[in-house]
């Protein structure tokens, strides 16, 4: 359900005045090799997800196992020309 801009605006002032009056705790910090896992650890699972669309996007058009191999591989079973 669309809100109003005036419902959006409302709580507006509550959430200023609690940012405003924050004051940070030591359990609010992350050790930064903490951090750095898991960002490395969100690419992986982002990039295993766009390989896992690479793969499919073939198969759901239809052009066979052919193109889900690599170039090296699919190389040799493409046709060649040969010299007259």
């Amino acid at each position: 359900m669309p809100r109003s801009v005036q419902e959006i605006l409302d709580p507006a002032d509550e959430l200023a005045r609690r940012f405003e009056e924050y004051e940070p705790d030591p359990g609010d910090e992350e050790p930064v090799a903490e951090f750095l896992l898991r960002r490395a650890a969100l690419e992986r699972v982002r990039s295993e997800r766009h390989i896992v669309e690479a793969w499919s996007q073939p198969r759901s058009e239809s052009l066979g196992w052919l193109w889900t191999q690599p170039a090296p591989r699919r190389a040799a079973f493409l046709p060649t020309q040969r010299a007259a």
